[in-house]
């Protein structure tokens, strides 16, 4: 295999394999982001972990529901 097809892009690695990230920018109260800080620290996660699995949650009790 050739070297320059195999050179790692600059940037983080894409979270979730091949699928598309959008950014998403929305204002959340102060206190619940700290829980999220924390939590992300006491987990040694990332806060955008927490998040995605808190959604996924939220979202597959929803569908259950319906």
């Amino acid at each position: 295999m050739d070297d320059v097809n195999n050179k790692r892009k600059p940037g983080r690695p894409k979270a979730g394999g091949d699928e598309l990230e959008v950014n998403v920018t929305f204002k959340l109260p102060d206190s619940l982001i700290q829980e999220v800080r924390m939590l992300a620290v006491i987990e040694r996660t990332t806060q955008k972990e927490i998040v995605i699995s808190a959604l996924k949650e939220y979202l597959a009790n929803k569908a259950v529901k319906h």
